[in-house]
């Protein structure tokens, strides 16, 4: 992710006009009064810019501050509900969306979070219906498509999945993403078949020419024998590696920008699973 270092004078021009300064390295202490509704945008501002730096806890405090100085700006539940979060105050986070839906019950970019939310705590059914909630308001809210994707994948609905990233990327990407989900639940037949075929489609595609290469030395590297051989492309390692390193390390696959996935900006998670394609030239 690209952090917007040239907002930080601006910001920090504001936060001193507001009573928010130093929090993004200003000396100054002084403040000067300004009308409520001023007070809590410059407030705003300088959240969203500590919220890029990944500086949460002074985030959530000034965004605390944006709603004290105007309890009717707008956004702010939603913002605070993904940065707690963040820090696992689940208690906190669920408070901040039940308000920010009571504020904006039709906003697409809040019930995509919301079903980031429940996917990121491994609730893939509600997250869909959040996604496909946000995509029925939105239909070209891209982000929420790639998201809905992983949020069927994971209910090892892999066709659905593959049909919901091909809206959005590539062909040979969205057979590359159902391979990784398939090798995170552990399928390393489904899974190698689903990279192959993205190469099939564009050869010069590093990703799946990685993975594979990984289960290739992690075949090598295994057990050479079970008492129980499982039948088809992979043999027995098909039922010895998923016990033993399902995903491949960053060092085989680096992670991918959360361009496409995730959170809406500008709070944006780490992307997961770290092998996915999230956006692919067409």
């Amino acid at each position: 992710m690209i952090r917007r270092f040239w907002l930080a004078p601006i910001c920090l021009a504001l936060a001193c006009t507001s009573g928010c300064a130093g929090l993004l390295g200003s000396k100054s202490t002084e403040s000067v009064d300004l009308p409520a509704s001023q007070s809590a945008q410059a407030c705003l501002a300088t959240a969203r810019e500590l919220a890029h730096q990944g500086r949460d806890a002074e985030a959530i405090e000034m965004y605390q501050r944006a709603r004290r100085f105007d309890p009717k700006t707008k956004g702010v539940a939603r913002r605070l509900a993904v940065l707690y979060d963040k820090q696992a105050n689940v208690e906190a986070a669920q408070h901040e969306f039940q308000l920010a839906f009571e504020e904006s019950p039709r906003d697409a970019e809040l019930w995509n979070d919301f079903g980031y939310y429940q996917y990121q705590h491994q609730r893939f059914q509600e997250a869909e219906q959040a996604f496909r909630k946000a995509l029925e308001l939105k239909p070209e809210l891209s982000r929420a498509k790639i998201n809905l994707g992983l949020a069927l994948g994971e209910q090892r609905r892999y066709d659905e999945s593959f049909e919901t990233f091909r809206c959005v990327i590539s062909e040979s990407a969205a057979r590359h993403n159902v391979g990784i989900m398939q090798l995170r639940h552990g399928e390393i037949n489904a899974a190698e078949l689903s990279l192959q075929n993205a190469l099939a489609i564009e050869p010069k595609l590093a990703q799946p020419q990685n993975v594979l290469n990984w289960l290739n030395d992690q075949r090598a590297a295994g057990p050479a024998q079970s008492a129980h051989p499982q039948s088809g492309p992979g043999g027995v390692y098909a039922t010895t590696l998923a016990a033993t390193a399902p995903v491949p390390p960053n060092n085989v696959m680096p992670p991918m920008p959360a361009t496409t996935c995730g959170y809406s900006a500008p709070v944006a998670a780490p992307p997961e699973p770290q092998a996915l394609i999230r956006r692919f030239p067409q």
